[in-house]
């Protein structure tokens, strides 16, 4: 329950099974079950509590330009997404390939990857994205000045949790012990972890950082 006075912010990332193996070095599967099956749960819960959600959509799942991906399923994720606004939710960028080397992309692909995700958000929502939540939780000074070069003006990237972030470590380099490949930075995040767990703005590209609820808050 919400004390009196306080706003609770529910989010939702739309991350399809193929990034959680990405992360933890998994034969890849391409598997749309978060969208057929947890988008609707998802959606006759928030119905019934009447919560209204913010939910980060990954664009190569609603690319209907893709020449990698099935269009099929594309077609019923963006249907779906439809349903997420006919129900009074919002929709935002968690961008377009979610990849957990963005960090360490050049300004260039950054700009590139988020600018072609505002397009296929604006496509679905007919408004401009002003949300960002980075994938991996791992943001800086390069994806905050394309943040604001495209306008958007609020980040929800850091993650203040640090017995996630260790264990998440503990199980990539377990794996990685195990000769599977990971697509995540190791070891990145741990000691940012302890850091910001209240909301604050970046003066410099004016952007406000949202960090992620963890308990105790």
């Amino acid at each position: 329950m919400v004390e009196d006075g306080k706003t609770l912010c529910v989010n939702v990332d739309i991350d399809t099974i193929r990034f959680y193996n990405q992360l933890y070095g998994i034969k890849l599967i391409d598997d749309n079950e978060i969208w057929e099956i947890g988008i609707p749960r998802l959606l006759n819960f928030f119905s019934e509590n009447s919560i209204k959600a913010n939910f980060f959509a990954i664009g190569s799942d609603l690319d209907t330009d893709s020449k990698v991906y099935d269009k099929n399923l594309i077609f019923k994720n963006v249907k779906l997404c439809e349903n997420i606004l006919s129900n009074g939710h919002s929709i935002n960028s968690h961008s377009y390939h979610h990849n957990y080397q963005l960090i360490n992309s050049t300004s260039e692909y950054i700009e590139n990857d988020l600018n072609k995700n505002q397009e296929i958000l604006k496509k679905i929502t007919g408004k401009n994205n002003k949300i960002f939540r980075a994938p991996g939780y791992f943001i800086n000074k390069k994806i905050y000045n394309v943040l604001e070069k495209l306008n958007i003006n609020i980040s929800s990237s850091y993650l203040p949790s640090t017995p996630y972030i260790l264990l998440k470590n503990i199980i990539i380099l377990k794996n990685s012990l195990l000769g599977k490949k990971t697509e995540s930075i190791k070891f990145k995040g741990i000691f940012n972890s302890f850091q910001k767990r209240k909301i604050h703005y970046n003066k410099i590209n004016k952007i406000y950082e949202f960090p992620i609820s963890v308990i105790p808050y």
